[in-house]
């Protein structure tokens, strides 16, 4: 993918995270034989970025630093175009306070190690000691499925946590609940942030670099730079008991997440291709 990508002179190339193929050189790897594919790889990349004038956008400036960082020196075109959402799509039903008596937390994401799914778990069980009437809906799939249905069932936390395998309509889940969570260890962006935010969900979100620009904390959201499942929960309790907090900071959120319109976006994209393009 990456040598068809590069095989255009003159042209843009999207980043949407962080590749290994352009982490900066370790020429140290020409000393492990299971690093020469990665080596020879990186060094191909970078003779076809001079060669060919490639320059590139990124999602965010997290993304961005990451590719200055690793190939700055063979090109001095980066521009930085934030990602957006369909907010035709995604869409807040109705501005109010969660009246049911069992409110939904919402997790969207892939089952890696890497989106901190481990801590879903962990908060699971600090709402099941304290015995509080919450629904947590986890949506996704990949490679930790099997290890988080066993600690669900060692922790006997199913009343509490639920696997909903991929969801098609993500949209119509976040318009459904109270919160949602984001407990990432790594993330580029948080593309899922602005989604929940649009769908009127107060947002709570740990630290990934790349998310840091999304959420204010107390202001759209609420960010956590430990991953502290007790200090989570409590904060989580306290917005779902007091109604002007939680309208107050969903109504930020909604403000917050128009400057990520994919009309913009698209406009802005179509202005960088001309500007190439001339």
């Amino acid at each position: 993918v990456l040598g068809l990508a590069l095989d255009v002179k003159n042209q843009f190339c999207h980043v949407h995270g962080r590749l290994d193929s352009y982490r900066a050189l370790n020429y140290l790897n020409i000393l492990k034989p299971n690093k020469w594919g990665l080596l020879y790889e990186q060094v191909w990349i970078r003779k076809k970025i001079r060669k060919l004038k490639t320059s590139f956008i990124t999602i965010g400036e997290d993304t961005r630093n990451y590719m200055l960082k690793g190939i700055g020196q063979y090109t001095n075109n980066f521009f930085s175009q934030p990602n957006a959402i369909d907010l035709g799509r995604f869409k807040i039903n109705a501005h109010a306070f969660p009246a049911s008596d069992r409110p939904v937390i919402s997790c969207l994401t892939r089952l890696f190690d890497y989106k901190g799914v481990d801590l879903i778990v962990a908060l699971a069980v600090e709402f099941k000691k304290e015995n509080y009437p919450i629904n947590i809906k986890l949506y996704g799939d990949g490679p930790e499925m099997n290890r988080l249905k066993k600690e669900v069932k060692d922790n006997d936390i199913s009343d509490v946590l639920s696997l909903e395998g991929v969801c098609d309509f993500p949209e119509k889940e976040l318009q459904k609940s109270a919160l949602f969570f984001h407990p990432t260890k790594q993330e580029s962006f948080g593309l899922v942030l602005l989604e929940a935010m649009a769908c009127g969900a107060v947002c709570f979100s740990t630290d990934g670099v790349g998310n840091r620009v999304l959420i204010e904390d107390k202001v759209n959201g609420f960010f956590f730079y430990h991953r502290d499942p007790l200090i989570i929960m409590e904060k989580m309790m306290e917005v779902l008991a007091n109604e002007e907090l939680y309208l107050e900071i969903q109504q930020a959120g909604l403000e917050f997440v128009k400057a990520y319109g994919i009309k913009d976006y698209s406009s802005n994209l179509i202005k960088l291709y001309r500007l190439k393009l001339n």
